[in-house]
């Protein structure tokens, strides 16, 4: 799912459950970095708005083939901009930008692919490449653009679908970062009083409910979560470090354990086996 901003706010802690959130991709180094810039705008559009120096650097270093492939599409999609073959090539290179955590040259040509050759899956799928931009996104500016962006593309599909709680859902969660941050939480509720059992609703009003201290309600949350879906890893693991934080240790450890045999990623182990350490 994922992945939501909202942890970017709740610091050391929430920072682990990060790991769950988003591609498990590793910071690039300065190899990479410099590989990729040159593919910083599309020379034949206008979305200078989003244009960057590779901000978001989470990919490893970049293989020799890797980079000649990315190369070599770039050139197939300039050579071809005018014609449907375009959409083919900004396709392929998105994916391929994926793979390597680049985000901000995922995002440029998924919505150059919306806004060229405009369709309701096109715009969805830039919708969503933006929200997981928007999840990952430190910088003000880059926390409202892709906001914006956000429900610019799934806001459209929104309006004619207002059955799509998912949609809703992280349309919510790009208001929670803005200067209106109630429309969002709002927004959310909104969500569960139709649907008593949606589990992104639950999980981001979990989250907020931690953000501001209300261990309680982020409590109920997560437990709501878990009575209706006992694999979703994330709220385990945040209602064992939200029993921890009431001085429920028993329970907290209780649910450390099941993470621990349910997950596999050596960082996550690492991180809960020190709250283990902490509290026993």
């Amino acid at each position: 799912m994922l992945r939501t901003r909202l942890l970017l706010f709740l610091a050391g802690i929430l920072l682990s459950a990060l790991l769950f959130l988003f591609p498990k991709v590793v910071v690039d180094n300065k190899k990479a970095q410099v590989a990729v810039s040159e593919d910083q705008s599309i020379e034949e559009d206008n979305h200078s708005d989003h244009e960057s120096d590779d901000f978001f650097n989470h990919s490893p270093s970049i293989d020799p083939s890797t980079l000649e492939e990315i190369n070599k599409l770039r050139e197939l999609f300039k050579n071809n901009i005018s014609n449907k073959k375009s959409a083919t090539f900004a396709d392929s290179l998105a994916t391929l930008f994926y793979t390597i955590g680049k985000l901000d040259s995922v995002v440029k040509y998924r919505s150059w692919v919306a806004d060229n050759f405009p369709n309701e899956e096109n715009r969805e799928i830039a919708g969503l490449a933006y929200y997981e931009a928007f999840g990952y996104a430190i910088d003000d500016d880059k926390v409202k653009l892709y906001g914006n962006k956000v429900r610019k593309y799934l806001g459209d599909i929104f309006e004619s679908h207002p059955d799509r709680l998912d949609l809703k859902a992280k349309i919510a969660m790009t208001y929670i970062s803005s200067q209106n941050p109630m429309q969002g939480i709002m927004m959310l509720r909104e969500i569960i009083e139709v649907d008593a059992e949606n589990e992104e609703a639950l999980y981001n009003l979990g989250l907020l409910s931690r953000q501001s201290g209300q261990m309680e309600k982020a409590l109920v949350r997560f437990e709501k979560i878990l009575s209706i879906n006992p694999n979703h890893i994330q709220a385990r693991f945040l209602l064992g470090v939200t029993l921890k934080d009431l001085g429920k240790n028993k329970e907290a450890i209780e649910q450390f354990e099941i993470v621990k045999r349910t997950e596999n990623d050596p960082t996550v182990l690492a991180t809960v086996n020190s709250y283990l350490e902490e509290i026993k």
